[in-house]
């Protein structure tokens, strides 16, 4: 086998280590936490991200990080998730058709209950849960204009702004089905924009899942969606993130996670529930 030549050893040591001086000036800056695992799965967000600032090279892109745009750049495309309305229809299915039935009927008909999109991104996921509570409340035939608050936060700015805006292409209504769409939809040009009935449910908000504060009440949030949003943080802040969804999700509530997620260990006030259409986690009622 024939040894690599010394000059390109040192290169992709000098690579190495300005990837590294990257990762920890992310860290100290964004909030953000990573163990081996979440390593592998930013390694190619962040490279991404050095073609598209036309750096070239680790090296070059580590001095680019002195501009705050280009640090805003980079934590966007670290937080940035695949949006789209309805993105997993069957745990939408399970909410429409027997989550929010349940809650009704467990809490009233009268009641309005909490959803919290967290890490909503631009806004598809939290106004996704907006219209199907709108939609399941006029078949459950719940007494409410507004059957529920939706929050929807995140730590991107520019994605809030995008989410407060409700303008949205044909692409990111691929799973909306057409009387979901003509229902809470209006043209807006070549594109889309959420009705005002389901926009008055939703709230953005931006904070961090590692802020020290929450904006939210223990046992309030009846139903709360984490998509994708997990596999970011370390083992560490893992734990102390689920201990947190765990206080503030009332007794009896649903916890859904993205696809492929799974918790372990699961925490003791919470149930794991596997239907065939889908899984979720459910707080055990009178925690």
């Amino acid at each position: 086998m024939q040894a690599t030549p010394p000059e390109r050893r040192a290169s992709t040591d000098a690579e190495r280590e300005a990837f590294g001086a990257i990762l920890g000036r992310i860290l100290r800056s964004g909030g953000f936490r990573f163990d081996d695992d979440t390593v592998s799965r930013l390694r190619s967000v962040v490279w991404e991200r050095v073609r598209a600032s036309g750096a070239g090279n680790a090296q070059t892109y580590l001095t680019r990080l002195t501009d705050p745009a280009e640090v805003q750049q980079i934590h966007a495309a670290i937080a940035v998730r695949e949006t789209r309305f309805f993105r997993m229809p069957t745990q939408f299915e399970l909410l429409s058709d027997d989550v929010l039935p349940a809650l009704w009927f467990r809490r009233g008909s009268d009641t309005r209950l909490l959803l919290w999109s967290a890490g909503c991104a631009s806004g598809e996921e939290a106004y996704s849960l907006g219209i199907v509570t709108l939609d399941a409340a006029i078949r459950r035939g719940v007494p409410l204009t507004e059957p529920a608050r939706v929050i929807g936060s995140d730590i991107d700015g520019s994605a809030l702004r995008i989410a407060e805006n409700a303008v949205y292409n044909e692409r990111a209504l691929a799973n909306v089905a057409p009387a979901l769409r003509s229902r809470y939809f209006v043209r807006a040009g070549h594109d889309w924009r959420v009705a005002e009935t389901p926009r008055r449910l939703v709230q953005f908000q931006r904070w961090s899942l590692l802020d020290a504060v929450w904006p939210l009440a223990p046992d309030r949030v009846d139903v709360l969606f984490c998509h994708d949003v997990l596999p970011f943080f370390s083992a560490e802040e893992r734990r102390h993130v689920l201990a947190r969804f765990c206080r503030v999700l009332a007794p009896g509530g649903y916890l859904f996670l993205g696809h492929g997620e799974t918790l372990a260990p699961v925490p003791d006030v919470l149930e794991e529930v596997h239907l065939p259409s889908a899984s979720f986690y459910q707080k055990v009622s009178g925690e």
